[in-house]
Parts: C-alpha cells; structure tokens; sequence
C-alpha cells in the first residue's frame, strides 16, 4: 500500500498525538500479526473493590463454548 498522509491542520496539538499514538499502536499490532509471532501485549484490568465468592470460567458464565 502506498504512504498516504492525513491532514491535522487545525486540530489542536493534543488531538494530533492521539492521532500518532493511535496510529503507533495499529502499526505496532499488525507488525505483530504479519511476522507470525503473537502480540506480546500486556493488558491491565482495573481493580475494583469486592468481594471473590468463587473462580468461574468463561464458559460457566457465558454459555458460547469458544
């Protein structure tokens, strides 16, 4: 695919590097797709205070079998 440029005039400084950073991480996650290795990718849930009653799988809660 050829290069192609967008056009950020006007938007301010902030919203153009989101616009990188989104960018940045697309690229960064096909580059991980195309070189057949997995993304490496840590993900970070937020911690909400409660209570643990039990360990349940996704397939007790949902009933899909993925």
């Amino acid at each position: 695919m050829a290069t192609r440029a967008i056009d950020l005039d006007g938007l301010p400084e902030e919203a153009q590097r989101d616009v990188a950073a989104y960018v940045a991480a697309v690229r960064k996650r096909y580059e991980s797709k195309t070189n057949g290795q997995p993304a490496q990718e840590r993900v970070r849930f937020n911690v909400q205070p409660g209570t643990v009653y039990g360990n349940l799988r996704r397939e007790e809660i949902y009933d899909d079998e993925r």
